[in-house]
């Protein structure tokens, strides 16, 4: 719901002037409540000091008043010589005499003879013999007891004649008469009561309060685990009170009394109420008076508004001869002119923004959205025509503008921009989708008919050198060309598959790819591989297994191959010719190789330690070595490990070499230059030439196992591998063989002088507890292992999954 500023202004000050009425009311109500509950205290105090020196009187009196009976010669006589009625007779008199509820008469051996409280006073032990000892040395004592779960101010007293032939004990009852005496003493409206404890529960004994306030007092009562000798504010019911305990039991008694006076703030906090309804008088009067003043201001200051928002509406729906003016000197009329000079602003600036919305600012080409908008505008404008879809990849983009700055870059990319742009069609569209990516739209039959010789054309034309200030630039193109509607039926499943074509070529080091719907089209489970790699990667489900590699000589353990495991919660155990060809279209390779690194130096560390003096070889990938990053990587991977660069080998494959041979061999001489050994993978399968062979910083050739597999039964793999070894050997290179599946292929590998084996013959790979046991009891642990043969499968080399 819209609220008008007018609303607001006026709600604002009504808000205010609310505030600080209710603040006044709440500080005059606060400041009359601490000044009652600071009375009440130093009342309750008053009434302590009344209710001490009364009971103090109280007790003395009783105590005169009982001496002075006991010296009566009849009484006396009576108590000394006179049967039981004569004494309950007496005693019954001289209680009513004193005004007690209730006496005793005690012999010498602290027996109670007579009690007026019962018929007969059976024999009873007198359970206050403290009180007794304390009246025999002081003449009398007194203190506050319970008898037959009665509360009572008993005082002794000796009967001599001369000396003490019995003890009289008078007692007063604690009862609600007692307490409603002594709130009359006090000089103030209070409630009294009596509690004892007994254990660590508080009862009432006696109150001045009735009913449902003497209910309410009790449950409070109950509550509490003590009640506090100074004042304090308590809540009781509906009630606010000030309550002061006072104890008034005397020491040595298992029962704990305490007298509490409790008082209501009520009372004392009604004569602030006419002050509040005063406040509230002033406060209604005040209100009608900020309400009308805030009215006419805001009136004041919305018309303008009003008229100011109703020019912008009008702007944003395109009138932007929608001017205002005010010949007011005041900052209503700053604003209706800023608000004209802005309308003139937003008109330059909207034609600019919708061009930088749908161009790209370096070739002012039309952008990617756009580019798909026209796309799906032509495929829906007429279903019947044919038209392509073309996605152009610029090769080593971030590499020029790391070498030669970004300044040459953009210049490469503004060249290409122009010469797509000159060698297509009236009709035809060219656009910058991304930092190294064009799209072209060509439209006619003759590119559905024949486009890929087309493109052939327009490629020798394009690629041809760019001109930089350092020199001729050579340009790298992938084209990946996609049908209407063959290959998608909407402008953007048509741009998806132009994308995976010029994908495709790049992959296969294709200029040119037509899009295959059987064979580009990733399945859905690659789909969903590459999304859940790096969260797999950071999740733990990746793992590292090492296949052993033993010296052909001595056969003995010199090093182990890492090889990556990913155990995904659906899929289960995926092994690397599933997953890392995706990870390589992806990008995601940079991530797996990094763990891989970093993973298996952490282990070469650990089985360094242990004793194994092993090394550790990790493949990289033709994107891991595309750049030089990969170098700090390695670095960084040996500082952080403390292990030497000799204890590491990379190996590389020669297809990844092919990829971009120059930027491959300038990464892998500054991994070379550290230290670390550089293998040639699967040698004899790719397509280098001997003289990338000579150039490339390699320490070791790898021969393919689909060359060792059959060793020892094909003449033609046994002439492969014997001159791979030979070519090793003159080149001053180690020769691994992999695949080594049997003795008598090992038996050949030795025969031909190749340095090292790997295979299932030797171990299947291991993880890193059973590859450290393998190490270390394993035939090949020492050295010179020849596993005994029975049909051609070794019976003690081990078979480890």
């Amino acid at each position: 719901m819209k609220i008008r500023f007018q609303a607001k202004l006026i709600a604002f000050a009504a808000t205010i002037l609310v505030a600080v009425q209710l603040l006044s009311a709440v500080a005059v109500y606060v400041s009359t409540r601490n000044s009652a509950i600071e009375n009440l205290r130093e009342e309750l105090a008053a009434t302590e000091r009344v209710f001490l020196n009364h009971l103090d009187n109280t007790t003395r009196n009783l105590v005169e008043t009982t001496s002075a009976v006991t010296l009566d010669f009849a009484f006396r006589s009576a108590i000394a010589q006179g049967d039981e009625q004569t004494k309950r007779s007496v005693l019954e008199n001289f209680r009513d005499r004193v005004d007690a509820d209730r006496v005793f008469l005690v012999s010498l051996d602290n027996k109670i003879t007579v009690d007026t409280g019962r018929e007969s006073a059976g024999a009873r032990v007198f359970p206050f013999d403290d009180l007794i000892e304390q009246a025999d040395i002081n003449g009398f004592s007194s203190d506050i007891v319970m008898v037959d779960d009665r509360l009572y101010e008993l005082v002794i007293v000796p009967v001599l004649a001369p000396d003490a032939i019995a003890w009289i004990a008078f007692a007063v009852e604690i009862n609600d008469a007692l307490a409603t005496e002594i709130r009359d003493l006090a000089p103030f409206p209070t409630w009294v009561s009596f509690v004892y404890s007994q254990g660590a529960s508080l009862k009432l004994s006696a109150s001045t309060a009735t009913g449902g306030e003497r209910s309410l007092l009790q449950d409070y009562i109950a509550g509490e685990p003590r009640l506090s000798a100074e004042p304090t504010l308590v809540e009781v019911g509906d009630g606010t009170f000030v309550t002061a305990a006072t104890e008034i039991q005397g020491p040595g008694r298992q029962i704990k009394v305490s007298m509490l006076f409790h008082s209501t703030i009520d009372a004392a906090l009604a004569q602030t109420r006419e002050l509040l309804l005063q406040l509230a008088a002033l406060l209604i009067a005040a209100l009608a008076l900020t309400l009308a003043g805030a009215i006419l201001l805001a009136r004041t200051i919305t018309k303008p508004v009003r008229e100011l928002t109703a020019a912008a509406g009008r702007v944003r729906q395109g009138d932007y001869g929608a001017a205002v003016g005010y010949s007011r000197k005041d900052e209503f009329g700053d604003l209706s002119d800023t608000f004209n000079k802005m309308i003139a602003d937003i008109q330059t600036r909207e034609k600019t923004i919708s061009h930088q919305a749908r161009h790209d600012a370096l070739t002012e080409l039309p952008n990617r959205r756009e580019f798909l908008r026209m796309v799906n505008e032509q495929a829906a404008m007429n279903r019947k025509i044919p038209f392509a879809a073309v996605i152009v990849g610029l090769e080593r983009v971030q590499e020029m503008n790391s070498s030669l700055g970004f300044v040459v870059g953009d210049r490469i990319i503004k060249g290409v921009a122009d010469r797509l742009k000159s060698h297509v069609a009236e009709g035809d569209m060219v656009a910058r989708i991304g930092g190294d990516e064009f799209g072209l739209m060509l439209i006619g039959d003759n590119w559905v008919k024949g486009g890929e010789a087309m493109l052939t054309g327009l490629i020798k034309t394009v690629e041809q050198p760019i001109t930089a200030r350092e020199g001729n630039v050579d340009v790298n193109l992938r084209f990946g060309l996609a049908y209407y509607p063959e290959h998608g039926d909407d402008g953007a499943g048509l741009v998806m598959s132009a994308e995976l074509a010029m994908y495709k070529a790049r992959l296969g080091g294709k200029s040119t790819h037509i899009f295959d719907p059987v064979a580009d089209r990733p399945r859905p489970e690659a789909l969903m591989l590459m999304g859940e790699m790096r969260k797999g990667l950071d999740a733990g489900q990746f793992s590292l297994v090492y296949q052993p590699k033993v010296d052909v000589a001595t056969g003995k353990i010199v090093g182990a191959e890492a090889l990556s495991r990913w155990s995904h919660p659906q899929m289960k155990d995926l092994s690397p010719d599933t997953f890392v060809p995706l990870a390589e279209q992806t990008g995601n390779i940079r991530y797996l190789t990094r763990w891989m690194l970093q993973q298996a130096a952490s282990d070469c560390a650990r089985w360094r330690e242990m004793g194994l003096d092993m090394k550790v070889s990790v493949n990289l990938s033709a994107k891991d070595i595309a750049t030089g990053e990969i170098v700090m990587v390695v670095s960084r991977m040996l500082v952080d490990n403390g292990i030497p660069a000799e204890a590491v080998t990379l190996e590389i494959t020669e297809s990844a070499l092919m990829d971009e041979p120059e930027e491959a061999l300038a990464t892998l001489d500054s991994l070379s230059a550290m230290g670390l050994s550089v293998s040639v993978d699967d040698f004899g399968t790719g397509y280098s030439s001997m003289s990338y062979l000579k150039r490339l910083p390699a320490n070791e050739l790898k021969i393919d196992k689909s060359f060792v597999l059959d060793l020892a039964t094909s003449r033609e793999d046994e002439v492969i591998v014997k001159s791979t070894i030979d070519l090793g050997r003159n080149l001053g290179l180690s020769v691994t063989a992999e695949g080594v599946e049997d003795q008598n292929g090992f038996m050949k590998l030795r025969e031909f002088g190749c340095t090292i084996a790997q295979g299932y013959h030797i171990s299947r790979p291991l993880p890193f507890d059973r590859l450290i046991d393998f190490c270390r009891n394993s035939p090949w642990a020492v050295g010179d292992a020849k596993p005994t043969v029975v049909a051609g499968k070794s019976v003690t080399g081990p078979e480890e999954a």
